[in-house]
Order: C-alpha cells, then sequence, then structure tokens
C-alpha cells in the first residue's frame, strides 16, 4: 500500500467513530413480570429506537433498541404474568466471516 494510501485508510477509520457494543450484536429480549395482568392492560409500542411498554397499575418503562434488530421482527407475548419482547437482528447486522483475498496488480 502506498503512503498516501495508507495515510487516507487511517484518516477514514478515524472519522468512524461507531463502535459496536455486545449488545448491538444480541437480538432484542426483554422480560417484565406482570402477575395478574391481562392482555387487554398491556400497550407495546416502537417510536424511532425507543419501545414504550404501558401496563394497567404499572409505571410506564421506555427502552431503547439497538438499531441492529429488525423492527419487522419484535413481538410481545404474555404468558403467566410475564411479558417477553424478543425482536430479531437484521441479517446485516449478524457476525460474519469475509475473506481476504489477494490482489495481484
Amino acid at each position: 500500500m502506498r503512503d498516501y494510501d495508507m495515510i487516507r485508510f487511517n484518516q477514514i477509520l478515524a472519522n468512524y467513530n461507531a463502535p459496536l457494543s455486545q449488545e448491538d450484536l444480541e437480538p432484542l429480549e426483554l422480560t417484565l413480570d406482570i402477575p395478574g395482568v391481562e392482555k387487554e392492560d398491556v400497550a407495546v409500542n416502537i417510536l424511532n429506537d425507543i419501545i414504550s411498554i404501558k401496563v394497567e397499575g404499572y409505571a410506564p418503562i421506555q427502552q431503547r433498541i439497538s438499531k441492529t434488530v429488525d423492527r419487522g421482527t419484535i413481538r410481545a407475548t404474555l404468558r403467566n404474568g410475564r411479558l417477553r419482547i424478543e425482536g430479531d437482528l437484521h441479517e446485516k447486522a449478524k457476525p460474519r466471516e469475509i475473506e481476504v483475498k489477494i490482489d495481484e496488480e
């Protein structure tokens, strides 16, 4: 790699300030214990990167969702007083190995 190319490469890396956390690499999983609550008393909404949970008789909860979670896969289930909210990672966000090839110019 020429010196100019290496300097430019380092500048690009220096300007990229969005490191992924471990949280960004995991699917969404939230669990709330809300005994005695019926389905009709629960509301789950998503706006941008915030999921809002409202349960009759409880304080509302808001939780930030990673941008890597596919919003279309988010689901909520209530069973035996336990509310589970789950969502899958976008396919593009799932870790994968990239093969490095040799460029023979």
